[in-house]
């Protein structure tokens, strides 16, 4: 039994309150955590002795940045003995993606696991969307497969990304029309290039659905324009961590995602010092509800910025720019610029004539745009998409394939660089 129902009746009504009292129930939701991390996880007690940190002299927001930041590599390297605190035979294991190219394993803390089930329904309900409508998820695997695997959970039909891949949307479209879910997920560019396809093939669907949130990547303006045409008029992005669940998703204004601030705790830091709005600087997180595995300042990786309050009228924080993974800055000749900006500026230009395309960023300086063109394709358009490259790189190649293989998580990414930057 979650017990999900109730957490979903909070966040519904504690959306709205001002962002104060959120604050003020973090606050104490933090104290608990950090207070059951020093009396049962030797990790974190032995990081706030090193410190000088005391979980009976924690007052308020400023005694606990004085806490470390802790890494990926620093968690693993002492998982499990070090930093799992059993909490119940409900408690669960994942694993990420290793999108970082860190893969990490957490513990996900059963008794709350309510918690991050009705963040999911939050989102949804944001989407027009209520538990227990029908949902088509596309999802990742560890390896890849030939074979059909359509798995029926609590309403959602998951059927693996390969069929999300180029000779086989045939079999998705089947699955879309005959279920008729009101909502479909999945990585934004295997939603994209189902879009595609279904545009290219004049594939229509018997409905439009309720909602479509992009998991695993941004979607680019693009992306969204395409899906929005093909599929549903509402299309979120949706962040989330395995480690943490879906914790941020944008609203209807569609101007920034919304962070379920009863669910963590989050940090913009750069250069050792909390970040002011609209600076972008490092994601840092507090799970507030998971006892099991604490995770306390943990760097997620991703980078991001805050800004304002949000006309919504929710008084949840809301990120002015979620970049990603740190390494998501392209050099050019302009110094390094954020690759999703270049990328979406790419797109928009050639729309029409790429089905996919891929950036990769070399340690020699040298910038790979690998792509899937369209019937459309042709010498000008060759032309063209060369001048708009060599207006930003020194050093290029354009490469022509049939098809972008998604990687072993399921994602396509959009860029891949061999020459990580930090901020």
């Amino acid at each position: 039994m979650t017990g999900y129902q109730d957490c979903f009746r909070i966040l519904q009504q504690r959306q709205w309150d001002k962002p104060q009292d959120l604050q003020q129930d973090q606050l104490t939701l933090l104290k608990s955590i950090v207070d059951g991390a020093e009396r049962n996880v030797p990790y974190y007690s032995g990081i706030f002795a090193k410190s000088g940190f005391s979980a009976s002299d924690f007052r308020d927001i400023d005694d606990f940045a004085e806490i470390p930041i802790s890494t990926k590599s620093m968690i693993r390297r002492a998982y499990p003995d070090q930093v799992y605190a059993r909490s119940s035979w409900l408690d669960m294991k994942v694993s990420t993606s290793g999108s970082t190219g860190e893969p990490f394993e957490a513990v996900l803390d059963g008794k709350n696991h309510g918690w991050r089930l009705a963040s999911k329904y939050l989102f949804d309900s944001w989407m027009g969307i209520t538990p227990g409508e029908r949902w088509i998820h596309i999802f990742g695997h560890a390896r890849p497969t030939t074979r059909l695997r359509v798995r029926l959970l609590q309403g959602e039909l998951r059927i693996p990304s390969e069929l999300a891949s180029k000779g086989r949307f045939t079999k998705v479209i089947e699955l879309l029309a005959k279920y008729r879910p009101s909502g479909m997920s999945g990585v934004g560019s295997s939603l994209a290039l189902l879009s595609r396809h279904m545009q290219d093939a004049r594939v229509t669907l018997p409905h439009k659905l309720s909602g479509i949130f992009s998991t695993a990547e941004m979607l680019s303006n693009h992306q969204k324009q395409l899906i929005t045409s093909i599929l549903s008029s509402n299309v979120y992005d949706r962040y989330g961590l395995r480690e943490s669940g879906y914790i941020a998703q944008d609203c209807e204004y569609h101007r920034g995602l919304h962070l379920n601030s009863l669910l963590v705790y989050a940090e913009i830091v750069t250069a050792g010092r909390k970040a002011v709005p609209g600076e972008v600087g490092k994601l840092i997180i507090t799970d507030l509800r998971n006892s099991a595995m604490p995770l306390i300042r943990y760097d997620t990786g991703d980078l991001a910025s805050l800004k304002e309050e949000c006309e919504c009228g929710r008084g949840l924080p809301v990120f002015g720019e979620l970049l990603g993974r740190q390494n998501d800055f392209i050099p050019t000749k302009f110094g390094l610029l954020s690759a999703l900006a270049v990328m979406s500026k790419f797109g928009n230009e050639f729309l029409h004539f790429i089905q996919e395309f891929q950036f990769t960023a070399g340690q020699n300086g040298n910038v790979i745009v690998t792509i899937v063109p369209t019937s459309s394709w042709n010498r000008k358009v060759e032309e063209e998409i060369v001048r708009f490259l060599a207006g930003y790189f020194d050093s290029f190649e354009l490469k022509q394939v049939t098809e972008i293989k998604a990687e072993t998580s399921g994602k396509k990414p959009m860029f891949k660089s061999h020459n990580p930057s930090s901020v």
